[in-house]
């Protein structure tokens, strides 16, 4: 497609739909479909500024389909249908969280946008497919817009493209993000687990690892928790997140992908996951007492799980010597805090 500079500025930007839904007709959206640019290369290809000044509060991003946490529904029709999600994270000057609807079969492509208030900026949910229906549950969402006691669920008419918000109620997750969900065989009951639940929706709020099932039924809209965690314990080490510190660290941290410092903490520890399990690759178990502790690394935390009950001397004990070994390897613990 021969595009001009001045025809991607005219049509470039992100905006929501006017009616539920509204078809756009957007010849540069529809062209970083098919292409899967994303408007850093779009922009440097045309000659057009990139640099946007380090700005990240005065956002607005130009519209793009390379995404995050957008679940796709492949039809029996041949179509794939696109949904809503997430580019990028909060740093890039293009950061934005989407609530349209992206059509494709063959080399056909239709956008559809929605009001902001019929369905809000979506991302890290799922859809699942129940007749002519797809079930949209959960979301992580902007700041201000997170949290509540019950999940978000809307619902997609395939047929008209329509989205509606679904009111639940029963014994629900919360405001859960990043989780599986599966149709169960009696064709009408969502299974939901993993992800994380947010239970303030602070800017700041660390989501906690859901590790509960849940069942929803669509047809009473009804939330029933099939599993009991209540007496599991989580808690957050976080450290120094200095990301040259961090490159300087690569021979320690591929110690602790192995599970090898984890023997230090004088514990069986389960055999390392296979390298294979993007995942799961930074995750271990070790058992205190009989009790399975996972302790799963990221860049910026360790999460210790307390699969059952242990003594509070024998916690506390397991988080300090945890804690020894951080500083081990040259971590700067700088807070523990239990979720």
């Amino acid at each position: 497609m021969d595009i001009s500079p001045e025809t991607y500025l005219e049509h470039c930007k992100r905006r929501f739909g006017d009616a539920n839904p509204e078809r756009i007709a957007n010849p540069i959206w529809e062209w970083m479909v098919r292409e899967r640019h994303n408007p850093y290369v779009a922009r440097k290809a045309l000659g057009l500024e990139t640099d946007f000044g380090g700005c990240m509060i005065a956002r607005n991003p130009d519209w793009c389909f390379q995404r995050m946490g957008m679940p796709v529904v492949k039809m029996h029709d041949g179509r794939e249908i696109s949904i809503a999600g997430e580019h990028e994270d909060s740093y890039d000057p293009d950061f934005c969280i989407y609530n349209d609807v992206i059509v494709r079969k063959g080399d056909n492509v239709a956008i559809y946008g929605y009001p902001r208030e019929v369905f809000p900026p979506t991302d890290f949910h799922t859809a699942t497919l129940i007749n002519n229906d797809i079930w949209l549950i959960g979301s992580l969402g902007y700041s201000e817009e997170r949290g509540g006691a019950m999940p978000q669920v809307c619902l997609l008419d395939t047929r008209t493209y329509e989205i509606r918000r679904v009111s639940t109620s029963g014994e629900s997750p919360g405001w859960i993000s990043h989780h599986k969900t599966v149709l169960l065989k009696d064709g009408v009951t969502v299974e939901v687990c993993g992800g994380e639940v947010l239970r303030n929706g602070g800017e700041t709020e660390k989501g906690r690892t859901n590790f509960d099932t849940f069942h929803l039924h669509t047809e009473t809209r009804v939330w029933k928790k099939m599993s009991n965690t209540s007496v599991w314990r989580q808690f957050r080490i976080m450290y120094d997140e200095d990301i040259t510190r961090r490159m300087e660290l690569i021979e320690l941290w591929m110690r602790w992908h192995t599970g090898e410092v984890l023997n230090e903490l004088g514990y069986p520890v389960d055999p390392a996951p296979d390298s294979n399990e993007t995942p799961e690759h930074h995750v271990h178990t070790v058992h205190v007492d009989g009790v399975p502790v996972r302790i799963e690394d990221s860049w910026r935390e360790v999460r210790v799980v307390i699969e059952g009950v242990l003594p509070e001397a024998t916690v506390q004990s397991l988080l300090t010597r945890l804690q020894s070994i951080l500083v081990s390897i040259k971590r700067t613990v700088e807070e523990v805090v239990e979720d």
